[in-house]
């Protein structure tokens, strides 16, 4: 990993590019309170479904993300081009997506 793109503080993380890691080491969880990424698992899951995360491998019953995709996601984040994951509040849904009708005519 190139010592220019990527920050001091995340070269200190030493995330192996072959090991495989779960939802509760790259997000914000009651058990872990120094998570690879700083995004909560509801966003991590939001961004791996629109494709801004990477998509995960399957072992068994676990999912799992591979350390080479962590951290080319992290390198794009440092060089710009991804914006840093952070945790945003949903948004509120209409009556028409909620599948209701409109109240107000």
């Amino acid at each position: 990993m190139p010592s220019t793109s990527v920050p001091e503080q995340l070269q200190t993380r030493c995330i192996n590019e072959d090991a495989l890691y779960g939802v509760g080491t790259i997000c914000h969880t009651k058990t872990n309170p120094a998570p690879l990424l700083d995004v909560s698992p509801a966003t991590w899951w939001a961004g791996v479904a629109s494709g801004r995360f990477p998509q995960p491998s399957h072992l068994g019953n676990r999912t799992l993300w591979r350390g080479r995709d962590l951290l080319r996601l992290i390198e794009r984040i440092c060089q710009g081009a991804e914006t840093a994951p952070i945790t945003s509040p949903r948004p509120a849904k209409s009556f028409e997506a909620a599948g209701q009708e409109s109240m107000v005519q």
